[in-house]
């Protein structure tokens, strides 16, 4: 639960996720740049090393996880409460991790329209892919609300998880399938 770092104000949560909603949008040139260059599997190594760094940073930042040194929650004994990092630490690591999920979709689109050969076709193929995109939102505050609980580090640590295979899922997908046929309608 978010409110498990009480020093975080309703600015601070809103930072947070602007800083997401930045890397996922705002530094997506980032990843087209990297797949356009390199192709699927370098962009998705990228997805990859960016959803795990990210899910790190966000584990450590509220408290979870010390992944500089012995992975063990860092408490405050004296009014055992959890002692949380700084926001801005919080807005990074869930920047990178917006990185790596931006990219995961933007991968997938981008694999497919590649095989596209009418515009129409790709249009649809790009409507589909976002209206998906948009319904995972809704998808993962289900998740959060029900299955983790509302609470954040189980929930950033299973969705880190689950992110993170889909990235070497679709890096092994790419990597087997032929990117030159192409999806007639």
């Amino acid at each position: 639960k978010m409110n498990r770092c009480t020093q975080y104000t309703d600015a601070d949560i809103a930072s947070i996720y602007s800083f997401g909603q930045i890397g996922n949008n705002g530094l997506g040139m980032v990843f087209a740049l990297i797949y356009g260059r390199y192709g699927a599997f370098v962009s998705m190594m990228y997805c990859l090393v960016m959803l795990v760094a990210g899910t790190l940073v966000l584990l450590n930042s509220l408290g979870a996880v010390d992944a500089f040194t012995d992975a063990k929650p860092t408490t405050d004994a004296t009014a055992a409460t959890i002692v949380c990092q700084p926001a801005a630490y919080a807005s990074f690591g869930y920047l990178i991790l917006q990185m790596g999920s931006g990219g995961l979709l933007r991968a997938a689109l981008f694999h497919q329209l590649e095989k596209c050969k009418t515009t129409a076709f790709a249009g649809l193929v790009s409507g589909v892919m976002t209206a998906g995109s948009g319904i995972s939102a809704l998808v993962w505050s289900l998740l959060y609300n029900t299955v983790f609980d509302k609470d954040l580090v189980n929930y950033f640590f299973g969705s880190g998880l689950i992110f993170s295979g889909s990235a070497l899922f679709q890096s092994v997908l790419f990597c087997l399938t032929d990117t030159k046929t192409d999806i007639n309608v």
